[in-house]
């Protein structure tokens, strides 16, 4: 990862694992250093993507750098002496901005200087596909309910027939997705999947697994 992909994904603050020496699979026992970004990325003498961190005066090659897993912290429910009360401690959890699936404990990575949540897509099992795919072009949405008119209304502005897509649901005809295009091209997209369309026009659905 060079330091402009770095940054785009990593506010200063992130938890990361540092390695000012050897990595430790070159060398276990060399210095490890469990700390925070303290800069943003750069390149270094036109050559060499580094970042500073907290507990190290130098710079650090970021191949020497790791961010540190996500915690994932589980409610704690403690019952009270009187055998009714019950107390729930929990940990706020951050969200993946795609699919909305919890990723785990809310920290530092997730807000930037602004003030604003960071794109954590690149974590969630579901949607890094799809972040690989916007840089190489393309363009994506999670289709839901709210949004389908927005999408569908994409497709027309790129000359593409759309319209819902019906299905019967509990004995009654529902509107349970998108489907863009005719004939052997046409994809079906359901609420829950990603759909996206490549620079050259081509539309592909990631679909959701069935829970």
């Amino acid at each position: 990862m060079n330091a402009s992909e770095f940054n785009a994904r990593y506010p200063v603050g992130t938890p990361v694992y540092a390695y000012p020496g050897c990595r430790p699979e070159d060398d276990p026992n060399d210095e490890q250093l469990v700390t925070q970004t303290r800069s943003k990325a750069e390149v270094l003498g036109g050559h060499t993507d580094v970042v500073w961190v907290h507990g190290h005066s130098a710079c650090i090659a970021l191949s020497h750098v790791d961010v540190a897993p996500r915690t994932n912290t589980p409610d704690v429910v403690a019952h009270g002496e009187d055998g009714v009360s019950v107390t729930r401690t929990i940990k706020l959890k951050r969200a993946c901005n795609g699919c909305g699936q919890a990723l785990g404990d809310v920290d530092n990575r997730d807000v930037d200087a602004h003030g604003n949540l960071t794109d954590v897509r690149h974590e969630c099992p579901f949607c890094r596909l799809v972040v690989e795919l916007e840089r190489q072009g393309w363009r994506a949405w999670f289709l839901t309910e709210r949004n389908i008119g927005s999408v569908d209304h994409e497709a027309d502005k790129l000359g593409v027939y759309a319209k819902g897509y019906w299905q019967q649901v509990d004995g009654k005809l529902t509107v349970v997705g998108l489907r863009v295009g005719t004939g052997e091209s046409r994809v079906v997209a359901r609420f829950g999947d990603w759909i996206a369309v490549s620079p050259n026009g081509s539309w592909a659905v990631h679909a959701a697994v069935a829970s």
